[in-house]
């Protein structure tokens, strides 16, 4: 029986989990610590291969609205200086089918910071939003460059910040992972910063430090001026980042620590935001499509 793109991915995925399983037993036998493995040896999909079963699994597939143009249903504010729920300074309103944050805010002036969170989980699915930066800057940010953020797989507390991933949306640095709390295995460059494909010669190393964010630098710039897209391709723990149709970013195996031990167990699922960090923006045409899972 042939199988079907996904179906041969996912069969692919199963076989390679068992093959890192037995890798990671092997390093906690020599290092006593499987949470952070400093190299990871076992075959992936590239970042390509990975985003192209994705794009002809959506052929003929419909897009769903997250953002329904008029106001933020579906959507939670949580801020960093208010109980979750509450925006009693009005930071996003809902303008011309848009997004605007901080629209009514005077330049300069102290702003927390705050996301809006889905209400529901996602775990297998390509998620895109178009965002463009405002004119005005806050404090604590206010001489610093612009900076916002796409979290996924947002779980547990209503906080600022939640547990999660992160593709940073920063003037110039839009696509880079930041790992809130969170790990994943990323293929890197020899310096192990910087995302570089392992069909370019990266090798996979894990990325995670207890209680704490760690970074890995997208491979290109590819923001401009005016409006920009984004995208995230996830498939459970495993995701690609895009930013105006290209791929700068890449992890597998993204994982957290959950429960009442704080055992670091693989993240699959969680609830999707979008930040605001004290620079004006717009966002729109926020937009979500469902993959096939396992």
């Amino acid at each position: 029986m042939k199988c079907s793109p996904t179906q041969s991915w996912i069969r692919f995925q199963q076989t390679i989990a068992l093959f890192g399983a037995m890798l990671v037993s092997s390093q906690a036998c020599l290092a006593g610590n499987v949470d952070v493995p400093a190299i990871v040896s076992k075959p992936h999909l590239s970042s390509q291969e990975f985003y192209d079963i994705a794009v002809k699994e959506s052929k003929g597939k419909k897009w769903d609205k997250l953002f329904n143009g008029k106001d933020l249903q579906g959507w939670k504010v949580v801020l960093a200086n208010a109980a979750p729920g509450e925006d009693p300074e009005k930071i996003f309103q809902v303008v011309n089918e848009e997004i605007h944050v901080y629209r009514d805010t005077p330049a300069g002036k102290n702003m927390p910071f705050g996301v809006i969170l889905t209400d529901k989980e996602y775990s297998h699915y390509r998620f895109r939003f178009e965002y463009k930066w405002g004119e005005k800057k806050f404090a604590p940010r206010a001489n610093t460059i612009r900076d916002a953020g796409l979290l996924y797989h947002t779980i547990g507390a209503e906080k600022i910040w939640p547990v999660s991933v992160e593709c940073q949306v920063q003037e110039n640095d839009t696509g880079d992972f930041y790992f809130v709390y969170t790990g994943g295995d990323c293929p890197v460059d020899q310096a192990g910063t910087k995302f570089l494909d392992q069909s370019l010669g990266g090798k996979f190393k894990t990325i995670y430090q207890p209680n704490g964010i760690k970074r890995v630098i997208k491979s290109k710039t590819l923001e401009r001026d005016g409006w920009n897209t984004v995208e995230v391709v996830v498939r459970g723990d495993a995701a690609v980042h895009l930013v105006n149709g290209e791929i700068n970013n890449y992890c597998v195996n993204m994982k957290a620590p959950q429960g009442e031990s704080k055992e670091l167990l693989p993240l699959t699922a969680g609830r999707i935001a979008l930040q605001c960090e004290c620079a004006e923006l717009f966002y729109r045409n926020i937009e979500l499509l469902p993959l096939e899972g396992k």
